[in-house]
């Protein structure tokens, strides 16, 4: 009896520690704002040349689980390709017909997401962080949009969590956002989990899984494998509350992932089938996101019961 009320003691106490909340402290410098979760650095948002971003972003068990090309050149295994896919980020490749995704001419390296104003920088709890921040979508001189970006922080043991809202605005005139496989908001992942070459699994809410996950609409998608000798994973999770709720997937098997609620004739195909829409001037388009870092396959993170927690659904 000694025996099973101490195991039952242990596991109650075991419990309690994986489940308990970490402490989260935000730590403003200048236009960038680092993210603590138990005394521990969780992420950073930066505001870069281009657009504002997230790095690093270290999971639960201490690793970076995003890539660090370009912000840093030093892991010998990542691919120097696309440098514009920095960590995690929001944008979209035509706005107003200009591609504020690519960087690779010119004319795309004149149209950046900059920096406007850090209007709050708080605790919510002490184991929620909040940040809200403006942007101004512009090309050379000329302003296209405005948006208002939230970013809520949190963590236990098990995983660490970044909710991510953005609410884009005509506050400019109108805005055509054009059907294109660019957008909008991503990760560029871990080496590791990249399924084409490093033996990474992806599957999303609805069961498909590989290659074939990219374009099709799912309510979450989980990237996972072994790193640093520990199962671990990223989940992306779309709201119920988004414009073309479940989101189609740019999700590709080199290590990016995007929720994209746009491109619909290169998802699909169907030239006829755009998804191009447009914002009349004064009109405003809200987005929230779920991503989480967690150990273990989906399974045994329980995304599923995080997305049901997160929703309501």
């Amino acid at each position: 009896m000694k025996k099973l009320l101490a195991l039952f003691l242990f596991m109650t106490f075991s419990f309690s520690c994986v489940a308990q909340q970490a402490q989260v402290k935000l730590e403003k410098n200048g236009d960038n704002v680092k993210v603590f979760l138990g005394g521990e650095l969780f992420t950073e948002y930066i505001q870069g040349d281009q657009k504002s971003y997230l790095y690093p972003v270290i999971g639960p068990t201490g690793t970076n689980m995003t890539r660090n090309f370009p912000m840093k050149d030093t892991v010998e295994e990542e691919r120097k390709d696309h440098p514009w896919h920095t960590s995690v980020y929001f944008t979209h490749g035509a706005v107003n017909g200009k591609d504020f995704w690519n960087a690779r001419t010119d004319d795309q390296k004149a149209c950046r997401i900059l920096l406007d104003e850090i209007k709050t920088v708080e605790n919510v709890s002490p184991d929620r962080g909040r940040i809200v921040v403006t942007h101004k979508w512009v090309y050379k001189n000329d302003l296209y949009m405005t948006d208002t970006t939230e970013l809520h922080f949190s963590g236990d043991a098990e995983k660490r969590i970044i909710d991510y809202k953005v609410t884009l605005h005509a506050s400019n005139g109108d805005v055509k956002l054009g059907d294109t496989k660019e957008g909008c908001m991503a990760v560029r992942m871990h080496y590791k989990l990249r399924v084409k070459d490093m033996g990474a699994k992806v599957v999303n809410s609805e069961g498909i899984k590989g290659k074939k996950v990219w374009g099709k609409k799912a309510k979450w998608i989980s990237y996972y494998n072994e790193i640093d000798g520990q199962q671990q994973g990223i989940t992306m999770m779309d709201n119920p509350e988004n414009f073309r709720y479940p989101t189609p997937w740019h999700a590709r098997d080199y290590g990016l992932c995007a929720a994209n609620a746009f491109g619909l004739k290169y998802f699909t195909g169907n030239k006829k089938n755009t998804g191009d829409i447009t914002l009349k001037s004064g009109e405003s388009l809200s987005f929230s996101y779920r991503l989480v870092f967690h150990k273990g396959d989906p399974k045994t993170a329980k995304v599923e019961t995080i997305f049901k927690d997160w929703t309501g659904k």
